[in-house]
């Protein structure tokens, strides 16, 4: 069935511990319900004098057959797996239905996060993050052409690789100019100094850096 196979999907999607039991629950229930069903068959095609209907018989009435009919304890097992399908068809409905409210509910939450700023943040001495750059594996390159840019300190940036990292370190701090001016698909960029003038402070461990100033 075609809601079945969407449930599968959803299930590989959903790691609650709630859902795998509720999924493995609804497999119980329906190689359960394929047993009634050949049971339930068994009963009607075979004659009641076949020792696997009269065992069959035994395991769903629990009473001695000694003491009904062959036909009668037949209608009784028969009236047993009736009873069973009817339980079965119940709490199949209900495992699947928490299958579907479990796996909305994890559709609707991964649709409802906030949208994240990015995996690769930097943050301090442009010198160090340009180095870092030029360390990873990435087909990217960062070249500072200005005096001390090694030591110019910018804030936080985000963003979800690092070219897009390095247009917004361009992009938040005026006094910085990236060459190309969109990074795109540039494998490598040069950061220069801008018009806009540079600001010396201290930091607590008595560091000189620098950052843009007012314009």
């Amino acid at each position: 069935m075609a809601i079945f196979a969407a449930i599968r999907r959803a299930i590989r999607n959903v790691t609650s511990g709630l859902t795998l039991l509720a999924f493995v629950a609804v497999a119980i229930l329906f190689a359960y319900r394929r047993y009634l069903k050949s049971r339930e068959r068994l009963f009607k095609d075979r004659g009641l004098n076949d020792p696997k209907v009269v065992q069959a018989i035994s395991g769903f009435i629990g009473v001695d057959q000694d003491k009904l009919t062959r036909e009668a304890a037949r209608e009784i097992a028969l009236k047993q797996i009736e009873n069973k399908y009817r339980t079965n068809r119940l709490m199949l409905i209900a495992f699947i239905a928490l299958l579907i409210i479990v796996a909305g509910v994890a559709v609707a939450s991964m649709f409802s996060q906030p949208a994240v700023s990015g995996p690769v943040r930097l943050q301090g001495a442009l010198g160090s993050a340009v180095a870092g750059i030029n360390s990873s594996p990435e087909d990217f390159t960062v070249a500072l052409n200005g005096q001390s840019l090694d030591k110019f300190w910018f804030g936080e940036v985000a963003a979800d690789d690092e070219r897009a990292a390095v247009q917004k370190i361009c992009d938040t701090n005026p006094c910085l100019v990236c060459d190309p001016a969109r990074i795109n698909e540039a494998r490598h960029v040069t950061i220069r100094l801008g018009t806009s003038p540079l600001v010396s402070f201290t930091d607590k461990f008595g560091e000189t850096w620098q950052r843009c100033g007012s314009a």
